[in-house]
């Protein structure tokens, strides 16, 4: 059952008039038809970060908020959260898409190459986003030829993006080669909420999924959970002093695919809910299609 509420929006401080439905009535509402009533986002390039300062990663962002959907609905200018983007350090290396999935491949550099959080800074629409949990990196010595092409990591963007503005619902398709279900850790992956979180969204829950299940018994759809994601200077890279990269580890956020298709919904606040079955600010369905 729908309701009617007058909502204060708490980043910026934005009120708007705005219709909420019960969790059964978004679950009715988040199917394949949501796409032909909805609007249309961009997907915005990955590109090579190494070495730029502080300053130059800051005006990315800028540059691609300000073409951002949801920052148009915002009454104020955009300002990266200190939070996020504070620890951010001139000059330093980035890790590559690349090595993310084959940073022991042959002892390659694991900078070169596209960075893995231009993905997320480059795209702040894509408010919740799929990403590699620490285990595929950390295991990933005799990854198969075919999944250490860049072009064909499955995780690097989303094939498309659409919201529906009358359920709130963000939709983020990806497209993902059937072969990663032939190993564990192909098919594992975690959560990125750095998008969520700059946008004002602190709480997180998982309330469906379907041919996913959860890594850790302890986890989101069983618990309220914080987003976390802030980019600081870490040494999970081959370059000296480090590397700028996305923290925390989410293990309550690992996931695995069990089958294609598969997908997710995800609930988001602004403010602490009372409950799960509270209705969120923002809607997030993540979609994952067989290539």
């Amino acid at each position: 059952m729908k309701k009617i509420y007058f909502l204060l929006l708490f980043f910026p401080y934005m009120a708007f008039a705005t219709t909420q439905y019960s969790d059964e009535d978004i679950i009715k509402a988040s199917k394949p038809s949501l796409y032909y009533t909805s609007i249309n986002l961009s997907v915005n390039p990955v590109e090579n970060f190494n070495q730029k300062s502080k300053e130059d990663i800051l005006n990315i962002r800028n540059q691609y908020m300000a073409t951002s959907y949801f920052q148009s609905q915002m009454p104020y200018a955009y300002t990266p959260s200190p939070a996020i983007f504070g620890q951010i350090k001139d000059g330093k290396m980035w890790k590559s898409i690349f090595a993310y999935h084959c940073s022991n491949v042959d002892n390659a550099d694991d900078t070169n190459g596209n960075s893995y959080v231009s993905r997320d800074i480059n795209n702040p629409d894509i408010l919740v986003g799929l990403s590699r949990s620490l285990s595929i990196h950390v295991n990933n010595k005799n990854m198969p030829h075919w999944f250490c092409d860049e072009n064909q990591n499955p995780d690097a963007l989303p094939s498309r993006i659409y919201y529906h503005p009358e359920y709130n619902i963000l939709s983020i398709e990806y497209t993902l080669d059937k072969r990663i279900l032939q190993h564990s850790l192909l098919a594992q992956y975690t959560l990125s909420d750095l998008n969520a979180r700059d946008f004002g969204y602190n709480a997180i829950y998982i309330l469906k999924n379907n041919n996913i299940v959860m890594v850790k018994q302890s986890n989101i759809t069983r618990h309220i959970g914080k987003t976390k994601d802030y980019i600081h200077v870490g040494m999970n890279c081959t370059a000296p002093g480090g590397c700028n990269n996305t923290s925390p580890s989410k293990p309550e956020m690992n996931f695995k695919i069990q089958k294609l298709p598969a997908d997710m919904l995800i609930k988001l606040w602004k403010n602490n809910p009372q409950s799960p079955q509270q209705p969120a600010d923002m809607y997030v369905r993540l979609v994952f299609k067989p290539k």
